[in-house]
């Protein structure tokens, strides 16, 4: 066997044992957002100091190959700031909220559909999105961020807005944010809704991009 494929999540078993196969010579696949951003580029450099290969395309945005865009397609291109939509579980229980539905019902669905992190507060506080962001931010900008400031929907409660609301990822050389906002239909991410996941770049060169497709789910996650 050379590659070895990491389905646990979470930082402890996963790191270790992701460490104990690059010590036997495997390459890795994994979707552990966690552990790499809590690694903070450890996991990286450890499989390159082990020259193993590492990949981990399905840790950002499911079944959108945004590292792989990042990494590749945008090498030469400058990129000044990113702003998505990252946690597909959040949106859509804010998208049904946005229909009139009750967050706990909404909430309840959002685990029917396989959407929930085995850890429900990943998603509901935005640790998911800042895990994800993080990872964003180190391919764009060459380092992990340090801190993020973070919120989750809990505030999606008591606001009343005929906007729809959006759990929005930022990061910009200067620093990198998970907040709660409200987006009008001029918006790009105003028409992405229940478990889609969006990515907008601000670059020196092509000005603006924008990426969108499945964000949550098994079958979405799997494909990348």
């Amino acid at each position: 066997m050379d590659i070895v494929i990491e389905l646990m999540g979470g930082l402890e078993p996963a790191t270790s044992m992701i460490k104990a196969a690059m010590d036997r010579g495997k390459s890795l696949v994994t979707a552990n957002k966690h552990a790499l951003y809590e690694g903070q580029g450890d996991l990286e450099s450890y499989g390159a100091k082990k020259k193993v290969g590492l990949s981990y395309e399905a840790a950002v945005a499911a079944g959108i190959p945004i590292l792989d865009i990042v990494r590749n397609r945008l090498f030469f291109e400058e990129i000044e700031e990113i702003t998505a939509i990252l946690n597909g579980t959040t949106n859509y229980i804010l998208s049904r909220m946005a229909q009139g539905m009750p967050f706990e019902q909404a909430l309840e669905k959002a685990g029917d559909m396989g959407y929930l992190e085995a850890d429900p507060s990943l998603d509901l506080e935005g640790y998911d999105s800042l895990h994800k962001i993080g990872i964003l931010y180190n391919l764009a900008f060459g380092s992990y961020p340090t801190s993020i400031k973070r919120e989750g929907i809990k505030r999606s409660t008591e606001i009343k807005t005929s906007n729809k609301l959006k759990l929005i990822a930022r990061a910009r050389p200067s620093g990198v944010s998970v907040a709660l906002e409200e987006v009008d239909p001029g918006s790009p991410f105003y028409p992405i809704d229940d478990g889609m996941n969006a990515i907008k770049f601000k670059t020196k060169y092509t000005k603006e991009l924008f990426f969108s497709g499945p964000g949550a789910g098994g079958e979405a996650t799997a494909l990348s």
